[in-house]
């Protein structure tokens, strides 16, 4: 018999354990008195059957005498519940993995039902504090929306905008650690993983085998990465297809010979019977295969194809629609819905390379090279390692007429860290205010050296035939940090952030970010520009200091707009000096600048936008009328330009 005082340190342990484990496993098998929940009650039959012989029902691993592997079992799963339910996989940290159908990258958890029968999750609760089960229900009256097939799996986005839908949780995950937990409409304890160590960007945490398994990561760039919506121990060969060469703009100027390659970055081949592209170009995929670490061509016309390229044989062809010569969004579905690969590419921004354009009635102006836009040249992906949706991975090939079916031209397997998601805090400040910088880096090697913010006070003066040169001895600098500590996000988030100090009012400030891997190679963002084939960092990121702005005051709802365009003074006075002579006046050139729009509901800011004066017979006369082009694939308010009339302005 066993002795009180040894029970007493069995508890002890359970509680210790229940402190410091955070996985409980996905069946309760440590139900050893059969009323489908595991509680004290069963810890009390285990402790009074401790060391009893094979046949005593507190052998729960079925091996030898009860001892402490049973205690394991039934610690593991405390407290679980009988609903055959599971959080099985989870992603905190979703910076490029999967889009929800919001188009928007949030952390998500996986639900595994593990029964014969589908289960609805209406009126349960999700949450990622123990303490307060309810924080976030899932709504009733949405149909199969939260139903969890039989056997199968369901992805809940916690993203804290239940608005979104039935999926969408109130609360987020953190990178950092923390806990997740189900519980059942009597908000009873299904399951839940506690203290969750700290999670990469893109990789996942996720159970193996589904269900009941110990806890593991799942490494995005590997074959057994994240699974979301299936099997963890399925290989995520379907997420190895990206979409890799576009032929947008054929020089011909003929449609039908547009296309767009697939590559399967993978080491095992995959079936695309019954995928399809569904935004852009619309086609379905019949009985075809992409062997490993292979191309697949899909033409929009067959016949066009096979007489400009007779020697490509890996294609297939006729799809309907055509490509956007000024960007379009490509979406890629498997044979189960899921989203595979999603990419909005671009003539323009980080898609294009910016240089100084040609004399423009004795001024010069800023133009995009579109060499892959109409010249003969396709888009081609950079880095298959590194997120395909960023321009900064993709450059015209040095291929006339394009690659397809075999290797890009362009093929790298280790770049620079991309730059992505660049923002500033506040968007407008005043002289006392630091202002803070923030940007994702990502790295395939994840050897991010060193993340470096360059700013500088605008002193810039016009000169008729002189243009901006970089000098580096002009601008300080900071170094940016990932660890929750700068003004970023969290630590280890991929996040860094970086504060510039404060500047008197009405001061114009200049800033870029540069990052470096270890292999010595190196990013600017914005990227450098060419002027007369060389690279120069001078079209950069700005922004105005200004202590009349008052955001308590200005965004009213109902009043008129306000409109920024910040530019540096040399550019600024250029666009003066052609408004105001002749016959400079005819020039448009395009000047860089940042706009900010405020509408009375928010604050919405471009960066690298073209600046241009406009109109006829009002470009003689000060004040200017301005033409503000936003890039194709960062509109403003859905447009890509707008007139702002300055002259005449009780004209509608």
């Amino acid at each position: 018999m066993f002795k009180k005082s040894s029970f007493l340190t069995i508890q002890a342990f359970i509680i210790t354990c229940l402190i410091s484990c955070y996985a409980f496993a996905a069946c309760p098998a440590g139900d050893i008195n059969k009323d489908c929940i595991v509680n004290i009650e069963d810890l009390e039959i285990l402790a009074w059957q401790w060391l009893s012989d094979g046949t005593s029902p507190a052998n729960l691993d079925q091996q030898g005498k009860v001892d402490l592997a049973d205690l394991a079992i039934l610690s593991k799963n405390w407290l679980r519940h009988n609903q055959p339910l599971a959080i099985n996989e989870f992603m905190a940290a979703n910076s490029s993995f999967i889009k929800d159908p919001q188009g928007q990258y949030e952390d998500w958890i996986e639900i595994h039902n593990f029964s014969d029968q589908p289960i609805d999750l209406a009126g349960m609760y999700l949450t990622d504090d123990l303490t307060t089960p309810s924080k976030s229900m899932i709504p009733v009256g949405f149909g199969d929306a939260t139903i969890v097939p039989a056997g199968g799996f369901l992805i809940l986005w916690a993203d804290n905008d239940p608005t979104d839908g039935p999926t969408h949780l109130a609360f987020k995950l953190s990178a950092s650690g923390e806990s997740i937990a189900l519980f059942d409409t009597g908000l009873n304890l299904i399951d839940a993983i506690e203290n969750y160590p700290l999670q990469n960007p893109d990789d996942s945490f996720g159970r193996l085998p589904d269900g009941l398994g110990d806890w593991q990561t799942f490494p995005a760039n590997s074959e057994k990465g994240p699974t979301p919506a299936a099997p963890n121990d399925q290989l995520t060969a379907d997420r190895n297809i990206i979409i890799s060469e576009i032929m947008y703009h054929p020089s011909s100027q003929n449609d039908l010979e547009e296309y767009v390659e697939l590559f399967n970055k993978g080491n095992a081949p995959v079936s695309l019977l019954g995928w399809k592209f569904n935004n852009g170009i619309t086609f379905t995929f019949g009985d075809v295969t992409i062997p490993a670490k292979s191309y697949l061509v899909i033409a929009a016309d067959q016949n066009a194809f096979t007489a400009k390229y007779p020697a490509v044989t890996n294609y297939v062809a006729g799809w309907f629609g055509h490509l956007a010569n000024s960007g379009e969004n490509l979406k890629l579905i498997n044979a189960s819905g899921g989203i595979i690969d999603e990419l909005q590419y671009c003539d323009e921004a980080q898609w294009s390379k910016r240089i100084l354009g040609p004399d423009d009635y004795g001024h010069r102006g800023w133009l995009y090279s579109d060499a892959h836009d109409g010249l003969g040249k396709s888009l081609e992906l950079i880095n298959p390692n590194l997120p395909n949706e960023s321009g900064s991975n993709w450059q015209a090939g040095a291929v006339d007429q394009g690659t397809p079916g075999s290797q890009n031209s362009s093929w790298l397997n280790n770049t620079a860290p991309i730059i992505a998601k660049v923002k500033q805090a506040p968007i407008i400040p005043n002289s006392t205010e630091n202002v803070i910088i923030t940007a994702k880096i990502i790295d395939e090697q994840t050897s991010v050296l060193a993340v470096i913010l360059y700013y500088r006070l605008d002193q810039s003066v016009y000169a008729i035939d002189s243009y901006p040169e970089f000098d580096p001895a002009e601008y300080s600098t900071i170094t940016m940090y990932d660890d929750g500590d700068h003004n970023d996000a969290a630590a280890g988030d991929g996040i860094y952030a970086a504060a510039i100090p404060p500047f008197a009012d009405g001061d114009i400030v200049e800033y870029f970010i540069e990052a470096s891997d270890n292999q010595g190679n190196i990013r600017t963002m914005p990227a450098a520009c060419d002027i007369d084939g060389i690279d120069q960092q001078v079209a950069n990121h700005l922004y105005q200091v200004d202590d009349s702005y008052d955001p308590d005051t200005i965004q009213q709802g109902g009043e008129m707009p306000v409109f920024y365009l910040i530019m540096t003074e040399a550019e600024s006075a250029r666009l003066a000096y052609i408004g105001s002579h002749d016959p400079d006046r005819y020039s448009n050139a395009v000047m860089n600048g940042t706009f900010i729009g405020i509408d009375g509901t928010d604050t919405n800011i471009r960066f690298n936008v073209g600046i241009r004066n406009r109109g006829e017979g009002t470009r003689r006369q000060p004040p200017n009328n301005y033409r503000v082009r936003f890039n194709h694939n960062d509109q403003f308010r859905g447009v890509s330009k707008i007139n702002l009339n300055s002259k005449y302005t009780t004209i509608p």
